[in-house]
């Protein structure tokens, strides 16, 4: 499954490519998607990796390659940041911690 985001406006005919989509969720643009640290109007789910030329041509932008990790390249991305929390502050190992936790659960 390859997930994308519609920034600019609502997924619709003429909005985003159809061969290969196979669900639109609306959503609301005020809202934060997580993998984007910004709103987004949709998230379209295809079976296929759209072009670089259909990504551009509507505007659309790619879920981040974080949550598409599986689960142990998650655990060991997480290890790999809990190594290098004594180089940290405490604030900022339990907030990259948090925010890490956060990330790897969403189910986008």
């Amino acid at each position: 499954m390859f997930t994308y985001f519609s920034t600019h406006r609502p997924a619709g005919p003429g909005a985003c490519p159809v061969a290969g989509l196979v669900n639109v969720t609306a959503l609301d643009p005020a809202d934060v998607v997580p993998q984007l640290g910004r709103g987004a109007w949709s998230r379209l789910d295809y079976s296929r990796q759209l072009t670089p030329e259909e990504v551009q041509r509507y505007e659309l932008t790619p879920a981040a390659v974080a949550v598409m990790l599986t689960p142990a390249a998650a655990a060991l991305l997480r290890r790999i940041l809990e190594e290098a929390a004594p180089d940290m502050n405490d604030a900022d190992n339990e907030n990259g911690l948090a925010a890490w936790d956060a990330l790897a659960a969403c189910p986008c």
